[in-house]
């Protein structure tokens, strides 16, 4: 039995998806605009230049909070001590796919969730530290 990984992108890697999401863009509807859009992911560094992000820096937050606070996450010193909000602003030309609000695709409400290809990321910078035991009520801005 297969089960689902919630990283597909290590087990067959970027590229594969990337040409997947770009022989079948035609079926995905993207927002309108031609300007680059700002973008953030709450991840662990080694995971920064992935290819989900958010236009939503909250829910970035909610992402990195729970890298902190996985139950299936491993105990001890491999446990992730720190996890990070990041931004990037992209071109349009980047977008795979956008999955905005739609429940049954993403299995969550308001994530506004961008997949990108990685490759054409803009600079990343990091705007937000979070500890182990950080508090996931203290949001950005909240």
């Amino acid at each position: 039995m297969q089960t689902c990984n919630a990283y597909p992108e290590l087990t067959y890697g970027s590229d594969f998806w990337v040409r997947i999401f770009r022989q079948s863009c035609d079926g995905f509807k993207f927002s309108q605009g031609h300007e680059p859009i700002e973008l953030f992911r709450g991840t662990v560094p080694a995971h920064k230049r992935g290819m989900a992000w958010t236009t939503d820096q909250l829910t970035a937050h909610d992402f990195a909070w729970g890298w902190l606070h996985d139950p299936d996450a491993p105990s001890g010193e491999d446990r992730v001590s720190k996890s990070y909000v990041y931004r990037t602003v992209v071109d349009r030309g980047a977008i795979l796919c956008e999955v905005d609000q739609n429940p049954t695709l993403s299995g969550r409400h308001h994530e506004r969730e961008v997949i990108v290809d990685p490759e054409a990321l803009g600079e990343i910078e990091c705007v937000e530290t979070m500890e182990r035991g950080a508090n996931r009520a203290i949001r950005p801005g909240g």
